[in-house]
């Protein structure tokens, strides 16, 4: 920002700045404020024109942490370049401690020399108790353990309440002599079991599950072989919508025990048969079940079942 005219530039700035509703103050280079709007004098709680602050260097009007050691507007004035700065912490001249997003914009003379910065700041205060709260949250039930009942659609909350509370541990979930298991890291699905199942094939099974029970196992460290690298938000968004797409075909799913007529295929091209459905196909010659095909493929129960479906549809299958 160029103060050529200064009476003019310092109207301008009085008027953009009292538009604004954050502290803004325009300091020179010996700390002296030359402005400040209505909103700086509201945070530093006491009024700039009294005798006893007339005149005082801006530190001494709002003391950040950075004052001494590292001032911003030092930082823009031999840089002349914007300064942003996170998080920064401050006492005002009334003794409140507050938290700050700082912004340093450099002002240039007639002469093209440095004369001191104009400040933006952001009061983050609020945010930054209510950050702190959040993690004090967290770390208080860290080591506290849960258990309760699996219900129709609720295993979704469990692990949501899991990835909230950034959980470290072991969910173990039971119904009647069948078990699954999710290990969490810091809130992060790493790994997921049933059965034979691994994996996002292992979630899309326990996600079918209409009862059961569960209980978490807190710890403080968890190691297994293969971490799942994908999010756990992905994950989840992933096995409820295809439980949802799923549930739309429900009555045109054969039972696990179904071994399905095969047609045999002459022309793979000709037929567009894609990658999960050809392994489908090649157990079906095999004489092999649904649920032997389910546990064969890798991929997920859903995409199995639509590859049945798609081989039906094309008369390749039948049951």
């Amino acid at each position: 920002m160029r103060l050529d005219g200064r009476e003019e530039q310092l109207e301008l700035i009085r008027e953009i700045a009292n538009s604004l509703s954050d502290p803004v103050f325009l300091v020179d280079k010996a700390r002296n404020v030359w402005y400040h709007n209505r909103a700086f004098e509201a945070l530093v709680g006491i009024r700039l024109s009294s005798k006893r602050y007339k005149g005082s260097p801006c530190n001494e009007l709002l003391g950040l942490e950075i004052c001494e050691k590292d001032c911003v507007m030092r930082k823009a004035v031999e840089s002349l370049q914007d300064i942003r700065l996170a998080e920064i912490a401050g006492t005002t001249a009334n003794g409140e401690r507050h938290n700050f997003h700082v912004t340093a914009l450099p002002v240039i003379n007639s002469a093209g020399s440095a004369f001191g910065a104009l400040i933006f700041l952001r009061d983050i205060t609020a945010e930054t108790q209510i950050h702190r709260k959040y993690k004090d949250l967290v770390t208080r039930n860290a080591s506290i353990s849960l258990s309760g009942v699996v219900e129709r659609g609720n295993l979704i909350d469990i692990l949501q309440l899991l990835v909230f509370l950034q959980k470290t541990g072991r969910l173990r979930l039971h119904h009647g002599d069948e078990h699954g298991d999710l290990v969490f890291a810091a809130g992060k699905m790493i790994d997921i079991t049933y059965g034979v199942a691994k994996g996002e094939k292992a979630l899309g099974r326990l996600m079918a599950w209409q009862d059961g029970t569960f209980s978490f196992e807190p710890s403080e460290t968890t190691e297994v072989e293969q971490p799942l690298t994908k999010s756990t938000d992905f994950l989840l968004m992933d096995a409820v919508r295809e439980t949802d797409e799923l549930g739309v075909r429900a009555h045109d799913l054969p039972p696990h025990g179904t071994r399905p007529s095969v047609m045999r295929i002459v022309d793979r091209a000709a037929e567009e048969i894609e990658d999960v459905a050809w392994q489908v196909y090649e157990l079906g010659l095999q004489g092999q079940s649904v649920g032997e095909m389910l546990d064969a493929i890798a991929v997920t129960d859903t995409k199995v079942y639509f590859a049945l479906l798609a081989l039906k549809d094309k008369g390749i299958f039948v049951w």
